[in-house]
C-alpha cells in the first residue's frame, strides 16, 4: 500500500484472489500516521490527539479499510513502521 488509504492496492490483490478461486485466511499490516501530518496533500489530524497516540489512530483508520474491503474484522493491524507514511499489508 502506498499510503493509509490506498484501497486500490487492497482491490487488486482481492481480485486476484477471486480469480485465482482463492480464500483469504488471514490479513497482517502494519501502520503508522504519517509524520507529515497529510495524506496525499490532505492534512490529518493524527499526530495532534493529546488523549490517543497517533499510532491507535493509524492502526483503527487502515483496519477499518482493510476490514471493510475484505469483509472480515479478524485482522491484524501493527504499528510503529519505517518509513511511517508507507502501509506494509500481507494477505494469506
Amino acid at each position: 500500500m502506498d499510503d493509509a488509504i490506498d484501497a486500490g492496492a487492497i482491490l487488486k490483490i482481492m481480485n486476484r484472489v477471486k480469480i485465482e478461486q482463492g480464500q483469504v485466511l488471514q490479513v497482517f499490516a502494519k501502520a503508522e500516521a504519517d509524520p507529515r501530518n497529510n495524506i496525499r496533500g490532505m492534512r490529518h489530524t493524527m499526530n495532534n490527539d493529546s488523549d490517543i497516540h497517533s499510532t491507535r489512530h493509524a492502526r483503527a483508520a487502515v483496519g477499518g479499510l482493510i476490514a471493510g474491503l475484505v469483509g472480515d474484522t479478524q485482522i491484524y493491524v501493527s504499528g510503529e513502521l519505517t518509513p511511517p507514511h508507507s502501509v506494509i499489508f500481507c494477505l494469506l
